[in-house]
């Protein structure tokens, strides 16, 4: 975990461990926009904030979006 402007952040590996479920798994949430992430210097994080929306089920089948990131192309 990293902290970035007071937000904590959280690698793929990392919300992996925390949902038990594969990196893959994540990967897939991301790019069905289940759950919203960031790329920063070509790593994926995604913010406690995000997480938890994912995990209370508050982005209501696919509300959460993909961002994009400054190294996206």
């Amino acid at each position: 975990m990293k902290k970035v402007l007071g937000v904590k952040l959280y690698d793929i590996n990392e919300v992996a461990d925390i949902l038990s479920v594969t990196t893959t798994s994540i990967h897939n949430y991301i790019k069905r926009g289940l759950l919203a992430g960031q790329k920063i210097g070509g790593r994926w994080f995604i913010s406690e904030e995000n997480i938890k929306i994912f995990v209370n089920g508050s982005n209501n089948g696919g509300g959460a979006k993909k961002e994009q990131g400054a190294n996206d192309v």
